[in-house]
């Protein structure tokens, strides 16, 4: 199924996903070099699809649907364990 055309994403859209990208990367890697640090292709293809907003269906067709598999695995105890914190931290301000 086809985007609707008032919803694609501009040249500057995607262009601006990238730069918030490379942002994030350069803050982390601190004083080396992008060019020198070593990264998951799969991490850096998930991080893009999320900055650029993609529906359920394009990250599954950005993606394929072996590798979103993979990345919702590794996502799965991560969102447990936020659930826990928040319903921790409620539980306190009660």
């Amino acid at each position: 199924m086809d985007k609707p055309k008032n919803n694609l994403i501009s040249r500057a859209e995607i262009a601006d996903a990238i730069a918030i990208l490379r942002r994030e990367w350069e803050i982390a890697a601190e004083d080396f070099s992008l060019l020198e640090i070593n990264a998951s292709v799969g991490l850096m293809l998930s991080d893009l699809v999320e900055k650029m907003n993609l529906t359920s269906e394009e990250r599954l067709q950005a993606l394929g649907p072996d590798l979103l598999a993979e990345l919702e695995r590794l996502s799965a105890p991560e969102q447990h364990k936020n659930a826990q914190v928040d319903m921790e931290s409620r539980k306190s301000a009660e």
